[in-house]
C-alpha cells in the first residue's frame, strides 16, 4: 500500500470545529433522531422530475414547453404528491435515491418502507409496500430483477420486485450502511460504518472483505470503474481498491472527510473534501505525482457528488453556492451564487443542464457551459 498526503497542520481551533461538525453529520442519519430529513437527489421520468418537497413527501413537476420557469402559477406545474391522503405509506424521510425502472419508481424510506409506483397513472399507484423494520439510509442496487437494500442494521436485504417477496439479508456488516450498494460484474460492494469494504454475491456468500478496517467509517458513496473501487472516509483519506481482490492500492489524506462520491473520468479521479476543496487525482503512477491539482475557494463543505457536464466539473457547496471548474487545470470557470439554499443532494445531469434538489424542496437548473441558473421550481 502507498500513501500520499495533502500538507497541512491542524490547529486546535480547527480540530475543535471539525469536533462540532461530526456533531450534526452523525446525528443527521441516525435511528433515534426524531425529524430526519433526507436528501435524496432529484429522478426524471418522462415529462416529471420527481423530488422530496419535504421529508417523506414526494412532488412530481412538469417542466418544459408551456410550464417553463416564469409560469405565473407555479402550483400548474405540479402534477402530483406522494404519499396522498389515502395512501398507508410513512416514508419518514428519503436519504436513498428513488430508481426509475420503465413506468415503475422504487423508493426506499428511512423509515424501512420500501415502495413501488406505477407512475402510468396519475397520481402514481401503489404496486406494493414492503416494511424492512430497519432504516434506510443506503441508496440500493438494482439488477433488473432484484433490489439489494442497505439497512442501517448493517443488513443487504433482497426484495424481488415483480412480486414485492422480501428475501432473507444475504450478507450483514458489523454497523449501520450508509453507502451506496454498488453492482458490477455480478457483485455487490457494500461499504459501511465498520470500517470495512465487502464484495458479496447477489446469491449470499462473500467474495472478498478487507482483512483489516479502513482507520474511518465510510459515510457517502464509494465510485466504481473497472477494477478500481474508490471509497471515501471518516479519516479524511480516499481509499483505492482493487475491485477484484479488495487489495488497497494506494492511500491519498486529504484536509477533510470525503463524504462526496468521486468521480472517476478514465485515469483522473474527481474527490471533494468536507473543507471544501476538490481534488484532481491520478489514478495511476506514484504517490509523488498524485494530486493534478487543488481547487479551494469554498468556504463551505461539499457533500453532494461532482459531476463532469458540458466540459467542466460541477461542484455545489453544502452553503448556497454552485462553481463550474475546468477539469484539467483546476482553474474556476463561473460561480453561481444562490443565497438562501443548502445542497446536499446529487444532482441530476441531463443533456444541457444540471437539476438540483435543494434541502427545503426547491428545484435549481445550472446551465454547465455559462453558469447561469434558473429556480425551475420553489416550494411554497
Amino acid at each position: 500500500m502507498r500513501s500520499a498526503t495533502w500538507r497541512g497542520r491542524f490547529t486546535p481551533l480547527t480540530l475543535l470545529l471539525l469536533l462540532l461538525l461530526a456533531v450534526p453529520l452523525l446525528i443527521g442519519c441516525t435511528t433515534d433522531v426524531d425529524s430526519p430529513d433526507g436528501w435524496a437527489g432529484a429522478v426524471r421520468a418522462g415529462e416529471f422530475t420527481i423530488l422530496q418537497e419535504k421529508a417523506g413527501e414526494l412532488v412530481a413537476i412538469r417542466l418544459g414547453g408551456a410550464d417553463n420557469p416564469g409560469t405565473a402559477d407555479i402550483d400548474e406545474r405540479v402534477a402530483w404528491r406522494f404519499p396522498g391522503d389515502g395512501d398507508d405509506v410513512d416514508l419518514d424521510a428519503v436519504y436513498a435515491s428513488p430508481i426509475l425502472d420503465g413506468n415503475t419508481l422504487y423508493v426506499a424510506g428511512h423509515s424501512g418502507e420500501v415502495v413501488a409506483l406505477d407512475l402510468t397513472f396519475e397520481p402514481p399507484q401503489i404496486v406494493w409496500v414492503r416494511d424492512l423494520d430497519e432504516n434506510i439510509v443506503a441508496s440500493p442496487a438494482f439488477d433488473g430483477r432484484t433490489l439489494y437494500v442497505g439497512t442501517e442494521a448493517g443488513t443487504i436485504v433482497p426484495i424481488t420486485v415483480a412480486s414485492g417477496a422480501v428475501g432473507q439479508p444475504i450478507a450483514r456488516a458489523g454497523e449501520r450502511i450508509w453507502s451506496a450498494v454498488l453492482l458490477e460484474g455480478g457483485a455487490l460492494y457494500v461499504a459501511a460504518l465498520d470500517k470495512r469494504v465487502r464484495a458479496i454475491s447477489p446469491a449470499g456468500g462473500t467474495i472478498w472483505a478487507q482483512p483489516t478496517e479502513l482507520s474511518g467509517a465510510v459515510p457517502g458513496d464509494s465510485a466504481l470503474q473497472g477494477d478500481l473501487l474508490v471509497v471515501g472516509s471518516f479519516d479524511r483519506r480516499l481509499h483505492a481498491l482493487d475491485a477484484g481482490t479488495g487489495a488497497e492500492e494506494w492511500v491519498f489524506d486529504g484536509d477533510g472527510w470525503f463524504w462526496a462520491r468521486p468521480v472517476i473520468a478514465g485515469d483522473t479521479i474527481y474527490a471533494a473534501s468536507t473543507r471544501g476543496s476538490i481534488y484532481a487525482l491520478n489514478a495511476g503512477g506514484s504517490d509523488a505525482s498524485r494530486v493534478r491539482w487543488r481547487f479551494n475557494q469554498l468556504d463551505s463543505e461539499i457533500r453532494a457528488a461532482p459531476v463532469l457536464a458540458g466540459g467542466v466539473l460541477g461542484v455545489a457547496a453544502e452553503e448556497a453556492t454552485i462553481w463550474g471548474i475546468d477539469p484539467a487545470t483546476g482553474d474556476l470557470r463561473w460561480s453561481a451564487p444562490l443565497p438562501g439554499h443548502r445542497f446536499l443532494a446529487d444532482p441530476l445531469v441531463l443533456d444541457s443542464s444540471l437539476i438540483y434538489a435543494t434541502t427545503r424542496g426547491d428545484l435549481i437548473e445550472i446551465d454547465p457551459q455559462s453558469g447561469r441558473a434558473a429556480i425551475l421550481y420553489e416550494r411554497r
